[in-house]
């Protein structure tokens, strides 16, 4: 299982909930695209179905999308616990998707 965000759905995010701090190292990523496209919001939720090359060698196949637990909600290093991120996520990405985060 391979864990992606993009950047635009990071900056999404922060704008919607402002008190919080959507940071990559609160959701533990394995990959975050930025996209070239310009694209803005949650581009990831339309990704499910296809193919998505990285680099000339690799090819992740997106087959759901993936939940994420609390431990997204609680303090880490410099961030501090904050309840809010996961039901934030949760509701500002449906109908599309529950979830942000995608399963390869």
């Amino acid at each position: 299982m391979v864990h992606l965000l993009t950047t635009a759905t990071l900056d999404r995010l922060r704008e919607l909930y402002p008190q919080g701090r959507f940071e990559i190292r609160r959701f533990r990523l394995n990959i975050v695209v930025q996209l070239a496209s310009g694209e803005k919001g949650f581009a990831e939720n339309t990704w499910v179905g296809h193919t998505l090359a990285v680099g000339e060698a690799v090819r992740l196949h997106i087959t759901a999308p993936c939940g994420r637990c609390v431990m997204t909600t609680l303090a880490q290093e410099d961030l501090l616990s904050d309840p809010g991120i996961l039901p934030r996520r949760h509701s500002i990405t449906k109908p599309t998707s529950p979830y942000t985060f995608l399963r390869y």
